[in-house]
């Protein structure tokens, strides 16, 4: 892919290692990414964290 390159995933979030991505995405590898799903986003439905801060690096968070 060029380093210009959008990936956009609007189907399942285990299609995209996640770790991979944040790894591109911060080496400049892509220029960026449009996800409306995440891998293991399934603890997440029906739930309110919007008064909650979640960290931006998968290595840093509860994602896992």
């Amino acid at each position: 892919m060029k380093p210009t390159a959008l990936l956009v995933n609007t189907s399942r979030g285990g299609l995209v290692d996640a770790a991979a991505l944040v790894d591109c995405l911060k080496a400049g590898k892509i220029r960026g990414a449009a996800l409306d799903v995440y891998e293991n986003e399934k603890k997440y439905f029906f739930n309110d964290f919007s008064q909650q801060v979640k960290s931006n690096s998968i290595r840093n968070s509860n994602y896992s």
